[in-house]
């Protein structure tokens, strides 16, 4: 306090009656008033909403006790009490009230130094308090603390009012929570670290109650106010988890879909997940608010969150519907399941998830209805290809294994959740099952009651018999019983059951049996395939060669039998005569398709060859011709010589039974011979018709200008040259010019040595034909 050194020489009595110092000394002491009420009225801490905590209230009242102590040291200076005594004489009305508040500061002192002692206690406490690392910690030092302050309650003489104490238990309150904040580290959990952050907040939000029967509203405002940040805290660590796959505990990964629109499901996925981390991005920039119960701003950042995570939820409802949209079985549900699974564990998600989860198990139980409705269909029905007996059990049995391994997805899904459809639908499982199995054992009942005691004899029998269905085939001439019974028993075998002691001898031979099977089936294949690849002519043509091959098969139609040793060598020799007769076939076919391929080349082919836009001397139309007509008949003949060779082929297959083959050797040379023949008049005609079109015209255009004729005026005559009648003569002997081309051709019949009864020359034959000799008659018009 400011003291002035005016007035200290004169004594109180002479002071006093100086009025304008007396009037100086009431501002002095109006000042000083001013001070100490100010010193007084400081009795709590300045600033209620920083986090204070025992220790900050301790030092507040060693702050307060020195400011008095202070006051009380300056309100006994001599100066000081010697301007009050001026006062006091000039009787002030100032004086009475700045005297009162020197007891008021003795009383404060006195308060404080109180409130000191007893502050004293709860020090040690809050150290404690304070060298806590863990949250787990904390209970076990507050009750301690909590003591002091009873104690404190109980004995200070100030510290007994309820506002006080409020005081003092919420900074309690606040120690705790800085110690909770202390112990939160959110660049680590926003790192990834997620089930750290969930479990650090759990124990904030559960070990942070001070329990006490006082007014709890204000001493543990800021309590809740943390601990909901805590839950706030939790709630974004899960969502880092659901949407983000940020998981310190295991590798979360990525959705995988399958199906046409896999790809576009998974972007989908990716999608979200980017969202999401920018989302995060935005609450990590913010951190420092996170757990600041004074910074109220984050309730406007949480809220705007939860808003994000809402639209990703429906995002990922969406995208679980079209997901299940695909799905048409167990595997493809699960499998589904399984790849949104870590999605569920949103609240507003599981319903859905449960949902499909419930479909999934009825897409099992409509297998097991749909495997009840073929087990009977199949007892109605013959299966192709599978024995009567044991093809029915081996179906029984994949559909069982089918549904076992349904079931062992659905119970290797642990992650599932339960629901009463698929405990429905596990007793239908099982009692489908049992049923399964004890169909397949009536059914190897029923298969034994059908055994004959003698089915060895059945064995008796030859390899092979000849169709009865179609005639100059083979048959196989296993018996067919015997065949389905070692059939049935190879298959009751796989399944598990022994083979009954009534057949255990001939299935004991049933490997051999099957290998000799097999391979009497591959020759029987072999030959009627060579057989019916010929015509009803073919096969009388070749009906020595055939008895060639038959010669070396008729073993197995008489003596060779099934229960006798069938050597390698007689099924070798059969396959070899069966591949020897179908490559001759074969060479036979190929070789007539060849020869039609060259006659038609021939038809072809033209005579001579008019140049068009030229006009021709007559004698150079005569050479022209003439050399036309040569270069033909070297084409004409090199065919002729490919024809030859094809039928020499033929000739050399069937050189050696010709004279038993009898008039069908004949008959066929002379169907080539006439093939050949008709060849040669298309090519004639053709040529000629080509002949006619230049002299003529074909019906839409005029006739070409083929011969240069000069006309000569002589003796008043008009005198062509080359004469009329010399270019006639050329164009008559048109044909007779395209006949000489085939004079030096002999026919087949002729080369083989076949009886043709005076069939004529092909060049004989084409002079006469009457379509050869109507074009020339049109040439000639």
């Amino acid at each position: 306090m400011y003291i002035p050194y005016e007035g200290q020489d004169l004594s109180p009595e002479e002071a006093s009656k100086n009025g304008e110092l007396v009037k100086r000394m009431e501002g002095v002491v109006m000042q000083w008033t001013r001070q100490i009420r100010v010193a007084l009225g400081d009795q709590s801490q300045p600033n209620i909403a920083e986090l204070l905590c025992p220790i900050d209230e301790y030092e507040f009242w060693i702050y307060r006790y020195k400011n008095l102590a202070g006051l009380d040291f300056q309100l006994k200076n001599k100066q000081l009490k010697h301007i009050c005594d001026i006062l006091l004489m000039s009787q002030s009305a100032y004086i009475r009230s700045f005297l009162n508040l020197a007891n008021e500061i003795e009383e404060g002192m006195k308060q404080a130094k109180s409130n000191i002692e007893f502050l004293q206690i709860v020090k040690e406490p809050c150290s404690d308090l304070e060298k806590t690392i863990s949250p787990t910690e904390i209970p076990e030092v507050v009750p301690a603390l909590l003591q002091c302050v009873r104690t404190i309650w109980m004995n200070s003489p100030y510290y007994n009012t309820k506002e006080r104490l409020t005081i003092l238990c919420r900074a309690v309150s606040n120690q705790v929570i800085l110690q909770c904040i202390r112990s939160v580290n959110l660049n680590y959990i926003f790192e990834g670290n997620t089930r750290a952050g969930i479990r650090i907040s759990q124990f904030h939000t559960t070990n942070s109650d001070v329990p006490w029967d006082l007014d709890v509203g204000p001493i543990f405002n800021h309590v809740d106010s943390f601990v909901q940040r805590c839950r706030d805290m939790i709630e974004v660590c899960e969502a880092m988890i659901t949407f983000g796959r940020m998981d310190d505990a295991e590798n979360i990964p990525k959705p995988r879909f399958s199906g046409t629109r896999g790809e576009e499901f998974e972007k989908i996925c990716e999608k979200i997940e980017k969202d999401f981390r920018c989302h995060l991005k935005e609450i990590q920039n913010i951190q420092t608010t996170i757990l600041d119960v004074k910074i109220p701003s984050w309730y406007d950042d949480i809220f705007r969150f939860r808003i994000q995570m809402k639209e990703l939820e429906v995002i990922i409802e969406n995208l679980i519907v079209a997901v299940f949209e695909q799905v048409d079985n167990v595997e493809e549900g699960v499998q589904a399941l399984q790849a949104v699974f870590h999605y569920a564990k949103r609240d507003t998600i599981r319903p859905l998830f449960d949902r499909k989860t419930v479909e999934v198990y009825k897409m099992f139980g409509e297998e097991i209805l749909e495997t009840k409705k073929d087990m009977v269909e199949e007892h109605l029905n013959l299966l192709p290809g599978l024995p009567h007996f044991s093809g029915r059990a081996t179906i029984t049995r994949l559909k069982k294994n089918r549904l076992m391994q349904l079931m062992k997805i659905l119970d290797d899904a642990k992650w599932l959740p339960p629901c009463g459809m698929g405990d429905e639908v596990r007793i239908q499982y099982d009692k489908l099952l049992i049923t399964m199995e004890e169909s397949v054992k009536n059914l190897y009942r029923k298969w034994q009651d059908t055994l004959e005691e003698n089915i060895q004899s059945r064995l008796d029998k030859p390899l092979l018999v000849k169709s009865h269905y179609k005639p100059g085939l083979l048959e196989s001439n296993f018996d067919r019983v015997l065949l389905n019974v070692c059939r049935e028993a190879e298959y009751w075998q796989r399944l598990k059951f022994e083979v009954p002691t009534v057949i255990s001898t001939v299935y004991n031979k049933w490997s051999s049996l099957k290998l000799l099977y097999e391979r009497v089936l591959t020759v029987v294949m072999d030959y009627n395939r060579v057989i019916e690849a010929l015509s009803s002519e073919e096969r009388v043509l070749f009906k020595e060669l055939i008895k060639v091959c038959d010669k070396k098969i008729n073993p197995g139609l008489n003596k060779l039998k099934w229960n006798s040793d069938v050597s390698d060598l007689y099924i070798s020799d059969c396959v070899i005569y069966t591949a020897e007769l179908d490559d001759t076939i074969q060479d036979f076919k190929n070789c007539n398709l060849e020869i039609v391929s060259i006659c038609e080349k021939i038809a072809d082919t033209p005579l001579f060859y008019i140049e068009s836009a030229h006009v021709y001397d007559l004698m150079e139309l005569d050479t022209h011709l003439v050399k036309c007509r040569d270069e033909a008949l070297i084409k004409i003949l090199k065919f002729y010589d490919d024809i030859m060779e094809c039928m020499s082929v033929v000739h050399e297959a069937f050189e050696n039974y010709i004279e038993l083959m009898g008039t069908h050797w004949a008959l066929y040379i002379h169907k080539i011979d006439s093939l050949v023949e008709e060849a040669f008049k298309l090519c004639v005609r053709s040529s000629l018709y080509m002949m006619y079109e230049i002299l003529h015209g074909d019906g839409t255009s005029a006739p070409s200008q083929l011969i240069k004729i000069h006309a000569i005026m002589e003796n008043y005559k008009l005198v062509f040259e080359p004469q009329l009648s010399d270019v006639a003569t050329l164009l008559s002997h048109v044909l007779v010019g395209l006949v000489q081309i085939f004079s030096g051709i002999p026919r087949l019949v002729e080369k083989f040595h076949v009886a043709h009864f005076d069939l004529g020359a092909f060049w004989a034959v084409i002079e006469r034909d009457g379509e050869c000799n109507r074009l020339m008659d049109m040439i000639n018009e």
